[in-house]
Order: structure tokens, then C-alpha cells, then sequence
């Protein structure tokens, strides 16, 4: 796992200025989703950055997506999505429930979920270890989350998004529960598995030829999917 002093400060200064090339990006990225010292560098200085735009009252930036560019230009990031990406690092709770595994410490998912005053209950579960232990902790609460809900299916709905080395629950070559992960698909329409590209990219350029489950989606990458779901208020669960 990356450790936040593996960016020096003129590095991460670059990434929050859109100074670095993409590869470069979506590596501090997925850094940042899985390193909370290194998240919390970054939203400082998204946060400082923000600060200063507000104060010299330039043009806020377009609001239609996580991240957005012009023709020609390089990503930026709106200023709604730095907000996002605080309460992400953070663990604020502006309008989400952000709670994380611990060797099961912090309880289950089904707890969690009770607690949220809500008719529709939206969970996104971020996986992005491969313990055996946790994963298989993981699929237990999601599998009873889901069953308590079996009378009325439409008030929940569940993502489970992997990466780092948790997109190994998702690999047909390496996921200890594939039997279990077809039978919770083909049980329940309202969980969805999805698989990070940039993890899969980076296994690729290892040389690691990567075959995901037939039940496992692949979106773009696992924090921009987090951070658009905790904007539209998903309770957000990390194991």
C-alpha cells in the first residue's frame, strides 16, 4: 500500500495544478484511494486551491461530471468534486455515512445501513484489499443486507467496486467465492459488481493477463464511481 510520504509535496502540487501527464494521475488516484495520510495532503491543497479561486472570484468550473475539459486542454477538477473527495478522505458526514472494515471491529454492513433515515438505502461497498478474511466478511453482510430487503427489493440497491488488490474478489483467475458471486448475481437484480480499469491497466502493463468474472462490470475507475455515489448520497462502506 502507498504511504503519503511517497509524494513529495511539489508532486502532489503538480497533480492538484493538472501539471502531470494522466499516467501519473491516475496513479496518485488510486493512491489517494487507498493511503487516508496521502488523501488528506491532497484535499489540504485541493481545499487551498479552492481558497484562492473563491477569492479572486474566477469562473467556476463546469459542474457536469466528476471531471471535465475542454478541446485541447488537460482533466480538471470542479470544484464540487474536490468537496466530494474531502468528505471522501475525511470521513464528513455531509448527507453520507462513511464507514470502514476492521477485521469486521466496525460491524456489519446490515448495521450500518440500518442506521441511514432513508426510504431507498444505496450502498457502495469499496474493496480494495485482498484479505480472505475480509472478503469473505464483505459478501456475508452483503448477502444479508440483500436478503433482509428480499420483500421488497426496490428499496435497496448495492455496488460492490474492487480495486487495488481487492479486484482479485473479481478475477477469474484468482477469487476465492466465483460460485458465490454467481449465485448472489443471479439471486439478486440489485447488486452489481464492478471491476476498476486503472487497476486492471496497471496489472497489464506487469505483464498479468486479467479475466474477470462474467458477473464483473469494469467502469473507469473505482474513486471517481465513489465520489459521483457519495454526491448522490450513497452510504459509502470501505473494507
Amino acid at each position: 500500500m502507498s504511504h503519503g510520504t511517497d509524494y513529495s509535496d511539489e508532486q502532489l502540487q503538480a497533480f492538484v495544478d493538472d501539471e502531470i501527464n494522466m499516467t501519473d494521475r491516475a496513479e496518485i488516484m488510486e493512491a489517494v484511494s487507498l493511503d487516508d495520510e496521502l488523501a488528506c495532503r491532497v484535499c489540504e491543497l485541493l481545499q487551498m486551491k479552492d481558497n484562492v479561486r473563491l477569492a479572486y472570484r474566477e469562473p467556476e468550473l463546469p459542474e457536469s461530471g466528476y471531471m471535465s475539459r475542454q478541446p485541447g486542454t488537460q482533466w480538471q477538477f470542479p470544484a464540487r468534486a474536490a468537496a466530494a473527495l474531502l468528505i471522501f478522505a475525511i470521513g464528513a458526514t455531509t448527507g453520507v455515512v462513511l464507514k470502514s472494515y476492521n477485521n469486521g471491529a466496525t460491524g456489519s454492513t446490515v448495521a450500518a445501513v440500518a442506521d441511514i433515515e432513508q426510504e431507498m438505502k444505496r450502498v457502495i461497498i469499496h474493496i480494495s484489499s485482498g484479505e480472505p478474511q475480509k472478503l469473505d466478511q464483505a459478501l456475508t453482510d452483503t448477502e444479508e443486507l440483500l436478503l433482509s430487503y428480499k420483500d421488497r427489493p426496490d428499496l435497496v440497491q448495492l455496488e460492490v467496486v474492487a480495486n487495488a488488490a481487492g479486484l482479485e474478489l473479481l478475477r477469474a483467475d484468482t477469487s476465492p467465492y466465483p460460485e458465490r458471486i454467481r449465485r448472489m448475481a443471479q439471486q439478486f437484480d440489485n447488486i452489481s459488481f464492478l471491476a476498476c480499469s486503472r487497476t486492471i491497466e496497471k496489472l497489464r502493463l506487469r505483464g498479468i493477463d486479467v479475466h474477470l468474472l462474467p458477473e464483473a462490470k469494469t467502469i473507469p475507475g473505482a474513486l471517481e464511481e465513489i465520489v459521483d455515489r457519495m454526491q448522490e448520497g450513497w452510504v459509502y462502506i470501505r473494507v
